[in-house]
């Protein structure tokens, strides 16, 4: 494939709370919920909950993917580089 493509990779597996969280996400997604108000709420509908809180806000909903979702986790090109 030459230089074109840069194949990177991760060594490490997400945890169960990772796995449900990303699953509900999905689900929220799929169903054409997009706005961050109606994430939160549809995410309190499911039972993956905000880690030591009962439920989801959208403060601790975006400190929740900060949290999760650091460029050293990340699989691929940085945010805002493709262009």
């Amino acid at each position: 494939m030459g230089g074109r493509y840069v194949w990177r990779s991760k060594n490490f597996a997400p945890s169960s709370y990772e796995r449900a969280l990303g699953a509900a996400l999905f689900g929220i997604l799929k169903r054409n919920i997009h706005e961050l108000p109606a994430i939160v709420g549809a995410l309190n509908e499911t039972e993956v909950r905000p880690p030591g809180e009962a439920s989801w806000t959208e403060a601790n909903f975006s400190s929740q993917m900060e949290q999760l979702g650091p460029a050293d986790r990340a699989v691929g090109a940085p945010l805002g580089s493709h262009t």
